[in-house]
């Protein structure tokens, strides 16, 4: 009998030592999957509350000008946004982003955009993006 009382306590032990290192395993994982889903969550909110149109594109003698309002309640970072001209990458080509003759690194709500890119041809397709995806076409 000493002997059976001996194996149920070692086996009691194995169980509660068992079932510790699982409930810590599937502790972490639930944090981990927790703040992902917070931190998916902040991104969607800002999605939704990010609406960028693009009111005109003029092309003048190796510039192209894009007037856009920022119509949603997030402050974008014009430094963020990129600029594709007719499938092709232009962010690099910005050469000034003012709204009212001044130039500015934040962009606020309500407020009207000048994006001066510098090309060689009139584009017949612009899309802006902002940092956290949302967009807007002009062209056909």
């Amino acid at each position: 009998m000493p002997s059976a009382a001996i194996a149920s306590v070692i086996l009691l032990v194995a169980i509660i030592s068992s079932a510790t290192v699982i409930y810590s395993t599937i502790s972490a994982n639930y944090d981990i999957i927790r703040k992902a889903e917070a931190s998916k969550n902040e991104i969607d909110m800002e999605q939704l509350h990010t609406i960028i149109e693009i009111i005109n594109v003029t092309y003048s003698v190796g510039k192209i000008s894009i007037n856009s309002t920022n119509n949603g309640s997030t402050e974008i970072d014009v430094n963020d946004i990129d600029v594709i001209i007719d499938g092709v990458y232009y962010t690099d080509n910005i050469t000034s982003t003012t709204i009212s003759g001044a130039n500015v690194t934040l962009w606020l709500p309500e407020e009207t955009l000048k994006i001066e890119v510098t090309s060689d041809s009139a584009p017949s397709r612009v899309k802006l993006v902002a940092h956290n995806g949302i967009s807007d076409y002009w062209g056909s």
